[in-house]
């Protein structure tokens, strides 16, 4: 596996999934910023931490020139095999919103959680996703990912790929 990243930043604070995701992201684009920049940035919700949709995280990234994409398996025509075959392969930056509980065992208050794809292996039908919190890379099969993405309980649960803004 190759890794993306040349430096991943773990969370600074609890539910602070969202930022240590961007800054990540950012700095791979070579724009540098705070986790704690980024927070003020979105709304705070006490059982959620930093909440966010496709427009309030499109209204974070445009000043640095960058826009996302919203995806969710169970609300488009595209499969999910495609959907990430594609945007992985154009070197996109993508995050996945999904319930925490549904992946990891580690009990946490607020089953919303954000983290960043790594690598989507399509003959192993594996991703892998570094999750912000325990700063661990986890290998998840597509199906435990579908499984996470729960539209029912939460309709901003999906990918969100991040691309520069097309001129």
């Amino acid at each position: 596996m190759s890794l993306k990243y040349e430096s991943i930043f773990s969370q600074k604070q609890k539910d602070w999934c969202l930022p240590a995701c961007l800054q990540t992201i950012l700095y791979k684009k070579e724009i540098e910023t705070t986790q704690e920049d980024i927070s003020k940035k979105f709304t705070r919700n006490k059982i959620l931490g930093v909440d966010f949709n496709l427009e309030t995280l499109n209204s974070f990234l445009k000043p640095h020139s960058l826009t996302s994409n919203f995806y969710n398996p169970f609300m488009e025509q595209i499969e999910l095999d495609l959907f990430l075959r594609e945007d992985s392969t154009n070197n996109d930056d993508i995050l996945l919103a999904y319930n925490f509980q549904q992946i990891n065992s580690i009990p946490k208050e607020a089953s919303k959680h954000t983290s960043l794809i790594i690598e989507y292996n399509p003959r192993k039908e594996t991703t892998w996703i570094w999750e912000p919190e325990s700063n661990q890379i986890l290998s998840l099969s597509l199906k435990q990912v579908l499984m996470s993405i729960r539209p029912a309980e939460d309709k901003d649960y999906g990918f969100y790929t991040i691309t520069p803004t097309k001129i």
